[in-house]
């Protein structure tokens, strides 16, 4: 991790050059990550028998940090709101379905074969290796096992792609704060496809309800008060009331609040006024 540092480094200044802001895309340092970053940190990683959990959080660690960085968000945010939106896949799946897919390939080959014989001598003295992992992965995906039976790559990574989704929506769908941002469809392009990182990097923070300066967002800051600063309605000062806030009148102007362009405008605009306003 250590010696890719510099090369993250990087793959984040090319994300926030003027050009890649004009394409109108925000997943292209993700897809630089999983290109350039991921498969140099994952070397080999199907032999990585018995890995910790602490080995495993470090790696996650070590992604979600980048994907922060990326969208510049802080700590305190959802991390099952970024893991929706970003879809990134976990570390520990990643290792998981390398393994899988090892397994897969070392089966097929011929009886004569050492990592076969190896794997078949296994599972017949019970030595729990390789193949138990793998097999354990399997039931976990409620999938065949993959030592007793064929699997195709397909079969696997559909298989994982939907444990993902699902552990993802339940994270999501457990927080109050964000439950109702889930949509029906998760591998539906979502906001990162079709905008560039200054608007995604606001739009992240809206759907987190992260907006800096809002007091229902930051209720620590504020102790008790949380009525709004911009009207005279005894009314808790949160995103949704601040769309329709009578003292925001002139922010919104001309806006369409019910699209996601004229939301991060409308924040945009209003960003002086709620963190400077006392």
């Amino acid at each position: 991790m250590r010696k890719l540092i510099p090369k993250v480094e990087e793959i984040i200044q090319i994300a926030n050059t003027p050009i890649m802001a004009g394409l109108r895309n925000s997943k292209i340092a993700f897809r630089l990550f999983e290109a350039i970053i991921i498969p140099a940190l994952l070397n080999n990683c199907a032999s990585w028998i018995s890995i910790n959990k602490t080995h495993i959080k470090d790696l996650q660690k070590f992604q979600d940090n980048f994907v922060r960085r990326v969208l510049q968000v802080p700590q305190s945010i959802t991390k099952a709101l970024l893991e929706y939106d970003v879809q990134m896949w976990p570390m520990e799946w990643r290792i998981k379905e390398k393994k899988l897919n090892f397994v897969r390939q070392v089966m097929l080959k011929d009886d004569s074969t050492i990592a076969k014989k190896a794997l078949i001598q296994e599972m017949e003295i019970g030595i729990n290796g390789l193949g138990h992992e793998c097999n354990a992965t399997c039931n976990e995906l409620n999938i065949p096992e993959i030592m007793n039976n064929q699997l195709s790559k397909r079969q696997i990574k559909t298989a994982i792609q939907e444990y993902i989704s699902l552990q993802i929506k339940e994270k999501v769908l457990a927080s109050k704060k964000v439950a109702d941002r889930i949509s029906e469809d998760f591998n539906k392009p979502n906001y990162l496809d079709r905008m560039g990182l200054t608007f995604s990097r606001i739009m992240i923070r809206y759907r987190a309800r992260a907006i800096k300066g809002v007091k229902a967002n930051c209720k620590r800051s504020w102790k008790n008060d949380l009525n709004c600063r911009f009207c005279d309605n005894p009314v808790i000062e949160d995103q949704e009331h601040l769309e329709e806030c009578a003292g925001l009148l002139w922010e919104r102007r001309r806006l369409k609040m019910d699209t996601e362009v004229g939301k991060i405008t409308f924040f945009r605009r209003a960003k002086k006024k709620l963190e400077g306003k006392p």
